[in-house]
């Protein structure tokens, strides 16, 4: 069944779905591995509400979080039968995997940039209906993924949409940490 347009997933076909997402992620071994990668942030131990810095030109990396979260999504026919409030719809989405590096994206942000413009093209989105839009970007705060990231959604958006959104990106990931697999969710 078509969402709004929107094709099922190849995978799963059904009404409704429950998806969800957690992580535990604060032990010795997770920190030592992000911080031998030098993913994870190791300064600003004496001021700690300053070391999470998306987007932001002194940024040294990701500061640790653990959460959880739980979406239902159905159809609009499904929830609209059952009463549901409808926060919000799923007008497209976009997947690539550009295997660059295990832990770096590509240097171009080409494979971000696809999948953003995959998901915008098949919701029917332009780069002018972002203005004034919210961007959820990924936002580790390590030097090549907010790099890469902004050059992708420049590329795609444009510098005007860029700038306009980056005060928001920054306050989400400033407040909610770095929860790996809960990231998307929370």
């Amino acid at each position: 069944m078509w969402m709004n347009g929107v094709p099922p997933c190849p995978i799963i076909q059904a009404d409704v779905m429950i998806a969800g997402g957690s992580e535990a992620a604060m032990t010795p071994l997770c920190f030592a591995g992000f911080c031998s990668m030098r993913a994870m942030v190791t300064s600003f131990n004496d001021d700690p509400e300053k070391a999470s810095r998306p987007f932001d030109k002194d940024r040294a990396g990701f500061v640790m979080g653990e959460g959880a979260g739980v979406l239902i999504l159905e159809t609009e026919e499904h929830a609209l039968a059952r009463g549901a409030t409808i926060y919000c719809e799923v007008a497209g989405y976009g997947a690539t995997c550009d295997a660059h590096h295990i832990t770096a994206p590509a240097p171009d942000g080409n494979g971000l940039a696809r999948a953003i413009g995959a998901s915008m093209k098949m919701g029917g989105i332009e780069a002018k209906d972002m203005v004034g839009g919210y961007i959820n970007a990924h936002g580790t705060s390590t030097p090549y993924n907010d790099k890469f990231e902004t050059m992708a959604i420049k590329r795609v958006l444009g510098e005007d949409v860029a700038k306009q959104d980056k005060k928001h990106r920054q306050r989400r990931k400033r407040k909610t940490n770095e929860r790996i697999n809960a990231e998307t969710l929370v």
